[in-house]
């Protein structure tokens, strides 16, 4: 399968999985709220790397049984695309839930989630990576 339909698909699972910790989250970071959910924060930061090294994995091995041994950049890919739903999450969150008054608050958005995206992409890819190099270790090292 190309990239562009398994990169959207596996990045909506992954958004599906934290949808509702993230929603929570941005309420308490932008509207104020207390945020006093930091176990289940972390539970939820597990099941994202679980769910991003699993992907991953099927990705590769879906790769490689079609003889495509060049897995790197499209499991970088595929752990990445969350970022895309988080992205339109967000602009849909400063379009319905904060007041589009202010035009500098609004660029001070902006720039928090582009900054907070640009973090996800890399540490989401890099497991993603990560787990698809473990696992193409494990089965040829057999």
């Amino acid at each position: 399968m190309s990239i562009y339909v398994i990169a959207p698909v596996f990045g909506f699972i992954q958004f599906a999985a934290i949808y509702a910790e993230f929603s929570y989250l941005m309420d308490s970071i932008f509207k104020s709220h207390m945020y006093a959910m930091f176990g289940f924060l972390l539970i939820n930061f597990f099941l994202q790397v679980m769910i991003i090294s699993l992907l991953s994995v099927i990705q590769t091995y879906m790769q490689l049984c079609y003889q495509n041994y060049e897995w790197w950049w499209r499991s970088f890919w595929v752990g990445a695309s969350c970022a895309i739903y988080i992205c339109i999450y967000a602009l849909y969150y400063l379009s319905t839930q904060m007041s589009l008054s202010d035009i500098a608050s609004d660029v001070g958005f902006l720039i928090y989630i582009y900054v907070f995206l640009g973090c996800y992409v890399f540490a989401a890819g890099a497991i993603s990576v990560q787990a698809s190099y473990i696992f193409v270790s494990r089965i040829y090292s057999n």
